[in-house]
């Protein structure tokens, strides 16, 4: 990467896409990450890495960041907060 950048080189785009192609089959879904953005993927490349990530344990959150960064996700709006009344807030009372 910093060769390239040095020497005014381009990076190797479709080997580097062919790579994270790669590490995407085999479900190392860090380096598919990693290559698809140094390389620019494309969104066909980014769906399918969502793909993966939502079939593996604990990698939704990873799935919507995802989305919401490479796909054009919207980020889901906040619920809104709940509006002061004139009724005081309900007591807990402890039981023993």
């Amino acid at each position: 990467m910093r060769v390239c950048e040095l020497g005014g080189v381009p990076l190797p785009r479709e080997r580097m896409l062919v790579a994270a192609d790669a590490s995407l089959r085999r479900k190392d879904v860090d380096s598919a990450m990693r290559l698809y953005e140094l390389a620019g993927a494309d969104r066909e490349r980014w769906a399918k890495l969502v793909d993966v990530l939502t079939a593996l344990p604990d990698r939704e959150r990873q799935a919507i960041e995802i989305v919401d960064r490479h796909l054009g996700g919207e980020a889901q709006p906040e619920p809104p907060l709940r509006e002061a009344t004139n009724k005081a807030p309900r007591q807990i009372k402890a039981v023993k």
